[in-house]
């Protein structure tokens, strides 16, 4: 709550920045320069969620927000099939819809009593 969203960003890219580098001289590629335009997006696109997910989290209740980061196994399931052609297992779909119906569950949180009406004796 101390920190901003600028200053998250900025540590949580430098801490992966620095496991990354740990296993490059092991697994690095070069890549075909025409990825590079793609590459960029998906680091833009990666650093405005960071930002918006930090400045979100300082705002609310975490466990409003707690069902955005769940939903990451439905999409990751939906790109790995379509971008990757990798297959969903139906427990793999079940699982997804048991965490997602947990959160949502979660996300409506406990009603408050109603207050009685009734007169004390």
């Amino acid at each position: 709550m101390v920190a901003g969203p600028i200053e998250i960003t900025f540590f949580t890219n430098l801490v992966f920045t620095g496991l990354y580098l740990l296993g490059a001289p092991v697994s690095a590629a070069l890549l075909p320069l025409r990825h590079l335009p793609l590459i960029a997006l998906a680091a833009g696109l990666a650093t405005i969620s960071s930002l918006l997910l930090s400045w979100a989290y300082a705002r609310a209740e975490a466990q409003r927000l707690v069902p955005v980061e769940f939903t990451a196994f439905v999409w990751a399931a939906i790109l790995g099939a379509i971008v990757f052609g990798e297959k969903v297992l139906p427990l793999t779909v079940l699982g997804a819809a048991l965490i997602v119906a947990g959160c949502v569950i979660a996300a409506r949180g406990r009603t408050a009593p109603v207050p009685s009406t009734e007169a004390a004796s």
